[in-house]
């Protein structure tokens, strides 16, 4: 209690790239008087091992095999991707700890992400 929160850069070890389970949605006014708006939500689930200590909920990860059946508009049972949500993939995920740097948005730089010594 009154402690900082210590901020993380989660990657992978080789430095790649991994997809994360999200939701897009653009509403639009059947009256035509508001905007559009679109919405995004990201997935979550428990934390595995690694990240636990950190926060008890993490980002679902999507392995590259996953990608095609989680983007394919002609999907309309949510009950299909079950398996997709709720088995860990075999992704392995490095935490670092950050500077504090990273919570201010007027910090738009690489030395965000650089590890603490």
């Amino acid at each position: 209690e009154g402690a900082r929160k210590q901020p993380y850069c989660i990657r992978r070890p080789d430095g790649g790239v991994f997809a994360l389970a999200g939701l897009w949605e653009r509403w639009e006014d059947p009256d035509g008087e508001a905007e559009p708006l679109e919405t995004f939500a990201i997935l979550t689930r428990l934390a595995d091992e690694v990240l636990a200590p950190i926060h008890d909920r993490m980002p679902v990860l999507l392995d590259p095999d996953a990608y095609a059946p989680w983007l394919d508009p002609d999907l309309r049972d949510p009950a299909d991707l079950d398996d997709l949500l709720r088995a860990p993939p075999a992704i392995e995920l490095v935490p670092l700890a950050v500077s504090t740097r990273v919570n201010s948005p007027a910090h738009d730089d690489p030395a965000c992400l650089e590890p603490l010594s």
